[in-house]
């Protein structure tokens, strides 16, 4: 997760306004799109397709032709409740590239923030484009075969409506804990729906604020369970909180050992299945991507690794997430620096008698234990 984000950070998302797209799907439709990664690519099309027509027209408006745009999207798997829900987190740059003249360096201009007026237009759009595409597949043709059933079949089936598939409860709701009051459901700011296709865009991240984009990704890329909201009750089964509390009141869901796994392996993704593509200017294949993505020097300085890798080292990792320098010496100040790796107590042996410490005193030398945290401070 926080590798991914520092990626993305240092190397794919240029210092511009971005706004966050979630777009999420009817219940029958998250679990085709995630049974079906062919489908899915083909509804994400769609998806992009429409936020971009939407942002090319206000280009035009503002007297720009031949607009450039770019995208990450993110393939998120469950939901809060450990669900299948297949939904799509699109971090679109808020704004186009445009050149002022045929040869001239491109340059940004952002875009009006959406209105929800339309925002319900673009996601009435999307679900007449994906209910057409379906159609056009044979999805409401009833004498259309169903593919082979299997045990992961039944367990998605089950997942994305909230029921259990096996054990004693099988084909049962999954239990609810209502600690809240319930209330009404209201659609946020910059939401809206149509058919149970639900789209938002409220969130944006400025362009100057790079820590807040790094948390986004973070959160995008999150995976699906926290250990700090699962808790092990007195009669053994186990306590899920909710991210959010439903509209119904519910704040947990209880689950049996047997459930947890059966959720958790519904939301596997299909092997070999991209869940973060790229769209636009920040695709791999975008004639004009060295000119927007950014280079190795991008104002990070707690991220050290080389332009061409992908890979963070632990100790870079470590302190830009959680700001531990695991190479400062508590004692000095200094810089730890690797300069060989013992393996074995024979060559142990043979350093320490270098450095002069008998062997008896080798033997009764006790271990040394991890700094303690006065020491890191």
């Amino acid at each position: 997760m926080n590798q991914t984000a520092a990626n993305l950070i240092d190397k794919v998302l240029p210092a511009v306004p971005v706004r966050q797209w979630v777009l999420s799907f009817p219940m029958p439709l998250r679990f085709w799109l995630a049974r079906r990664p062919a489908l899915r690519k083909v509804v994400l099309g769609i998806f992009v397709r429409v936020v971009f027509s939407w942002a090319r027209h206000q280009a035009r408006l503002a007297g720009h032709e031949d607009p450039q745009f770019g995208a990450v999207c993110f393939h998120q798997m469950f939901g809060s409740s450990l669900n299948l829900n297949l939904h799509f987190h699109l971090l679109a740059l808020d704004g186009y590239y445009s050149r002022a003249s045929p040869r001239g360096e491109l340059q940004f201009r952002p875009t009006p923030a959406p209105t929800t007026e339309d925002i319900q237009r673009l996601v009435n759009t999307i679900r007449r484009r994906v209910t057409r595409a379906l159609v056009r597949r044979g999805f409401f043709d009833s004498s259309d075969e169903e593919p082979e059933e299997d045990a992961l079949f039944a367990i998605q089936a089950a997942s994305s409506a909230h029921r259990v598939a096996m054990g004693t409860r099988a084909g049962r709701k999954v239990r609810k804990l209502k600690y809240g009051s319930q209330r009404s459901r209201k659609l946020p700011r910059l939401c809206a729906e149509s058919g149970y296709f639900n789209l938002h865009a409220a969130v944006r991240i400025d362009a100057q604020d790079r820590v807040g984009l790094e948390r986004l990704c973070r959160y995008v890329t999150r995976p699906p369970l926290s250990h700090s909201r699962l808790r092990q009750r007195d009669d053994g089964l186990l306590s899920l909180r909710l991210k959010t509390q439903w509209s119904d009141g519910t704040s947990h869901i209880v689950l049996s050992e047997l459930e947890l796994v059966e959720k958790l392996a519904a939301i596997v993704p299909t092997p070999r299945a991209n869940l973060v593509t790229y769209h636009g200017v920040l695709a791999s294949a975008a004639k004009c991507r060295s000119q927007v993505v950014p280079g190795a020097s991008n104002g990070h300085t707690s991220c050290t690794h080389a332009p061409h890798q992908s890979y963070i080292p632990w100790a870079d990792l470590l302190k830009r997430t959680f700001g531990v320098d695991a190479l400062r010496c508590p004692r000095c100040s200094g810089r730890f620096q690797i300069r060989a790796v013992v393996r074995g107590a024979w060559v142990a042996g043979k350093l320490l008698g270098v450095l002069g410490l008998p062997a008896e005193q080798q033997r009764l030398l006790p271990a040394r234990g991890p700094p303690s945290d006065d020491e890191w401070m």
